[in-house]
């Protein structure tokens, strides 16, 4: 792992004391409420990859770019790690569009968690298994809720067949519904080993064949979908013959694939029925919200009766509170937002923050507008926190000043400021800090670029003041991150840099912190026994992060890209497309001029290659041209690069391939040469045939060229 500067080393351990207020943030972000019933991310979509043997070869990430980008979480086949990250509640799964079990064993997944997978799967999400040894083999999937969902009954036995020298990979008529026509299928890819004999169930759609054998079948189940892939990245191909994990189109097929098991039902409010019970809550709040509620008001003229009223005020609180966790629609959450606005009931920061979490969903500014100011405007650091988050989801412009006032002064930008003393101290309990944080939370809902240099300028002051106590240096170093994840939604692509380099910095620390909770241990001293502990509470803290991060990074706009470019070219780290791709996807449209030199340059220096696969991707929109000739330079390149160029030739018209295929025969690698001969037929008819006698004099003396030709029938 190569960081690039101490700075991300100084952000990775920062993230270690964000504590409670990043895991509470996160799940309100995330998980807006427990709920009866449950959505799926809308954009960008998330897959879940549980990675088995051979997992790689399946070139999945590589499909996701073609895709467009996905936010990608993974999880490791118990046969090689714990599968310990694998989405085993509700919420974890609904967070997912689609889920490949990629050569995984059924065995990781416990019997209440493939319930979960079935109940997902019917209300919407997509799932694909995929052959392989130690995945449907071995009777791992037979009679179990998994196999109940596949569109093929399972083997208890070895299944594996050799299909060589054959195994030709065909679509069928029912492929068009699903996969695209642009895929090169005279390049003649071909399975070696798959799971043969299958039985398959009825009303299923077989969408590829090999040696007239189902090879991808797909059903529907629910509102769901369910694919099996055979196929296994196993064998050593015979020689001109072109295994299907080598083959240039297998990652825009899989692409397809992608985009129909996420394409998952958008729900803007929850679906479950307004029972009576719930109607019963509903009418409570608005009783809560009426003017007799006056009575439980603080400061009323009888000082005798204030500690009483002070004490239904907090009773009032706690009933909102309990009803405010069954929210799940707009017209409820408003009434909630109303009953804590007209009841004047007092409440801290984090008590805003989880309120937020249950009504901000339904935000809006025809809705909550005007609650959001009133509360905002309030003398209580909860009611304005609430206030500010509010506007900030419903995109009130009013909102923008208001938070980065607080963000500039904390709890001295309340209506009724507490004593200057207590101002400086940054209170006691770190309430202005977390009402800097609510702050920065809601300024960074706008990502408005015109609000940069306010939002420094009022961060900058926030720095000159802040607390040096010890105890509120977690809270600081919140702040600094969140400060940091506004800028980049802004457009600072410096920030968006320093985001990045934490993200692996944290990456790294993650590993770091599993190998040593993987290491057996006979007989611990205090010492071992701490630094363990130490590691198992700092992992979900560091996913916590990143989690936030990626989400950060996702949206992050396209003017941000130029400056982050530098910074993306020269990342190093294990997995780094996991969080490149979906910032480098998050751009909509046609690029910009700076935006397409952005992306050509990450595209040339990034040695990744599904990294390379996305920006070229966004090129092809209105950059063609200039995107065919850097990857004719490419071809002429190193073995990655020159390879990486000639599997973009199937994406490019027919007109600007010439040139990368000449190029590439040309390339001192034989790997590249051999490449770029089946890539020969993808040309234009004019120049096909000055193309194929290239290849003809490369193969008399490569007898793998040789057999390629015939392969191909030339």
């Amino acid at each position: 792992m190569e960081l690039r500067s101490t700075r991300c080393r100084t952000i990775a351990s920062a993230a270690l004391s964000l504590a409670m207020t990043v895991q509470a943030s996160l799940g309100a972000e995330q998980a807006a409420v427990a709920r009866p019933t449950h959505s799926f991310p809308n954009q960008p979509r998330r897959i879940h990859i549980a990675r088995g043997l051979y997992w790689r070869y399946l070139r999945l990430h590589r499909a996701i770019a073609e895709a467009g980008g996905m936010c990608i979480g993974v999880s490791h086949d118990h046969l090689w790690k714990k599968q310990a990250t694998f989405p085993t509640t509700a919420d974890k799964l609904y967070d997912c569009n689609a889920i490949i079990l990629a050569g995984s064993s059924a065995r990781g997944i416990a019997p209440e968690t493939q319930e979960l997978i079935r109940q997902w799967v019917n209300d919407g999400g997509g799932l694909l298994v995929t052959g392989g040894p130690c995945g449907l083999d071995g009777g791992t999937y037979h009679e179990t809720i998994l196999e109940e969902l596949l569109p093929a009954f399972v083997e208890k036995e070895l299944s594996l067949a050799d299909l060589s020298p054959g195994g030709l990979i065909e679509p069928t008529t029912a492929a068009a519904e699903i996969l695209g026509d642009h895929l090169p299928w005279n390049q003649k890819p071909r399975v070696i080993w798959a799971h043969d004999p299958i039985h398959l169930k009825d009303g299923v759609k077989v969408l590829l064949v090999a040696d007239g054998k189902p090879l991808l079948v797909a059903w529907e189940v629910g509102k769901g979908r369910v694919m099996l892939l055979t196929a296994t990245p196993c064998g050593i191909p015979a020689q001109g013959k072109l295994p299907f994990w080598d083959w240039s189109g297998w990652p825009l097929l899989m692409a397809d694939v992608l985009g129909y098991l996420a394409r998952t039902p958008e729900i803007s409010e929850w679906s479950a029925p307004h029972d009576p019970e719930y109607e019963q809550k509903l009418q409570r709040l608005e009783e809560l919200a009426e003017p007799n509620i006056d009575e439980l008001l603080l400061g009323d003229e009888d000082p005798s009766m204030g500690a009483g009223r002070k004490e239904q005020a907090g009773e009032a609180f706690v009933e909102i509170s309990k009803l405010m966790s069954t929210c799940r629609d707009r017209r409820f959450a408003r009434a909630v937002a109303r009953a804590l606005t007209e009841s004047q009931t007092q409440f801290n920061v984090d008590q805003a923050e989880k309120a937020f979490s249950c009504i901000g969903a339904w935000a809006d500014e025809a809705s909550f507008g005007k609650l959001g100011l009133r509360l905002a405007k309030s003398d209580n650091a909860g009611r304005a926190a609430l206030g500010l988050r509010l506007l900030g989801r419903s995109q009130l412009t009013e909102g923008k000043t208001l938070a980065v006032g607080f963000l500039a002064e904390g709890l001295a930008a309340l209506e009724n400021p507490l004593p200057e003393v207590i101002q400086r101290s940054g209170a006691p309990d770190g309430e202005d800090e977390r009402l800097r944080l609510s702050a920065v939370r809601a300024a960074a809902a706008y990502s408005d670029p015109g609000m940069l240099e306010t939002f420094r300028s009022a961060a900058d002051q926030w720095r000159r003041d802040k607390s040096s106590e010890p105890m509120l240096q977690h809270l600081n170093a919140d702040l600094e991150d969140e400060v940091l994840s506004a800028m980049c939604l802004m457009g600072d692509g410096n920030a968006g840099a320093k985001l990045l380099e934490a993200m692996i910095a944290n990456t790294e620390a993650i590993h770091r912190a599993l190998d040593l909770l993987d290491t057996p241990v006979f007989g611990t001293d205090r010492r071992t026994g701490r630094e363990r502990r130490l590691a198992a509470e700092s992992v979900p803290l560091l996913r916590a992060r990143n989690a936030r991060i990626e989400n950060v990074l996702t949206h992050m706009p396209d003017s941000a890209l130029p400056v982050t470019a530098e910074s993306i070219r020269d990342l190093r780290g294990t997995d780094i497309e996991i969080y490149l791709l979906p910032s480098l996807s998050a751009g909509e449209g046609r690029p910009s001029g700076a935006t397409a030199e952005a992306l050509l340059k990450i595209m040339v220096g990034c040695p990744v290659v599904a990294v390379k696969t996305v920006c070229a991707r966004r090129l092809r929109d209105g950059h063609g041209e200039r995107l065919a000739g850097v990857l004719a330079e490419l071809a002429c390149g190193n073995r990655l690069d020159g390879l990486f160029a000639v599997s973009q030739i199937v994406s490019l018209p027919p007109e600007q391939r010439v040139a990368i295929i000449r190029a590439a025969l040309e390339h001192q690698d034989a790997a590249v040469r051999r490449a770029s001969v089946r890539a020969v037929p993808l040309s234009g008819e004019q120049d096909r045939g000055t193309l194929m006698d290239e290849a003809r004099k490369l193969a008399e003396t490569d007898e793998e060229i040789t057999a390629i030709l015939k392969d191909l029938g030339s």
